[in-house]
């Protein structure tokens, strides 16, 4: 039923100096060529556990029936999350 997620390594595919690359190595275990705060944030991304929502499931169930086919896709899914950050309980 769900897919396998495989998580990222932190060793860079290929070596900073790699033909191509234009960035100066760097002793580097996230990303070659990145400032500390897109390494940081990168790191937070690939490590960051993925998490599903039941409420945000039902609200999108919801709106997807009343809404469905009223406007373009991406007005739709714009609209949908809006729906969602209105209708959420904080």
């Amino acid at each position: 039923m769900f897919e396998k997620i495989i998580r990222h390594t932190e060793i860079p595919e290929r070596t900073a100096a790699s033909e191509g690359n234009f960035y100066q190595p760097k002793n580097n275990p996230v990303r070659p060529g990145m400032n500390e705060r897109i390494q940081n944030l990168r790191k937070l991304s690939v490590e960051t556990e993925p998490s599903l929502s039941i409420e945000r499931a039902l609200h999108e169930t919801a709106f997807y029936k009343e809404n469905f086919g009223k406007m373009s896709v991406p007005v739709l899914r714009a609209a949908n999350f809006l729906d969602h950050c209105r209708r959420k309980a904080i």
